[in-house]
């Protein structure tokens, strides 16, 4: 999966110099308890305005694709700022309407029950019913996660052709990914994160590095056992095809992480 941070940055930039300014954006905050924050807009156009959630010194941007959408407040517990940031030209953006707000999570792992942008689970019922009917009559969440787990590196094959003409902004449809029964890793870690979140158990989906994989990579984090085990689904999947040897669980120093959602 090709990285976007190039541009991720050309936008730091000049964010920098610009000064808030109020407009018919608005940010309601709702589900702060539960460790996320959805966005609703008003009458600017959607095509033309990006999210910055921040808190500390860490900056997550999105682009919005819909006049109400959800995004993870995955930073931890503290004070954090969200902004509505609307194009002037090119990679220029002025912001329209900024709010600051506390979080205070009694268990930060509810953070990753959420349906977000690109953990979109309340918007995949074709993913969100499997994932239930493969669960039915399972009680432990380690059972949940081997069932899914099987299912995905079972049925979902890798899509080399989508892989080379990857827009930089792109957002995984789980339901699509479902359906085609093929993605690329992207599409492996929003799918097999929305499944396992529907049903109750915590997951993450990491961006960034590993050393099996030669460009940027997705792969996904589970809560099991009070504890985050890592699993790539994707390589998995491509080692199985190939009748290769595998585990479900990965050693974390063969993974370096740089965006957490």
């Amino acid at each position: 999966m090709r990285r976007w941070l190039p541009v991720v940055l050309v936008l730091t930039i000049l964010l920098v110099s610009s000064l808030p300014v109020r407009a018919e954006a608005a940010v309601n905050i709702v589900n702060t308890k539960q460790g996320s924050v959805q966005v609703t807009l008003g009458t600017v156009p959607v095509a033309k305005i990006k999210i910055l959630v921040e808190k500390d010194n860490m900056r997550y941007f999105y682009n919005l694709n819909r006049h109400q959408e959800s995004f993870p407040l995955q930073m931890g517990n503290g004070s954090y700022q969200v902004h509505v940031l609307e194009q002037i030209e090119g990679n220029k953006y002025k912001f329209v309407h900024s709010e600051e707000f506390a979080v205070r999570l009694p268990e930060k792992e509810m953070v990753f029950l959420n349906s977000v942008q690109n953990v979109p689970w309340e918007q995949a019922p074709q993913a969100v019913a499997k994932a239930q009917e493969l669960t039915n009559k399972a009680d432990l969440d380690e059972d949940k996660l081997k069932l899914i787990y099987d299912f995905i590196i079972n049925n979902i094959t890798y899509d080399y052709e989508k892989a080379k003409k990857l827009p930089s902004d792109y957002l995984p449809d789980p339901d699509q990914a479902f359906r085609s029964r093929k993605g690329i890793c992207y599409d492996y870690a929003s799918l097999f994160a929305s499944m396992l979140r529907s049903v109750g158990v915590p997951s993450k989906l990491v961006m960034g590095n590993a050393d099996d994989v030669t460009d940027y990579h997705a792969w996904n984090e589970v809560f099991i056992g009070g504890k985050w085990l890592i699993i790539d689904t994707t390589v998995d999947a491509r080692l199985r095809e190939a009748d290769k040897p595998y585990a479900m669980i990965k050693d974390i120093k063969a993974y370096k992480t740089t965006r957490i959602y």
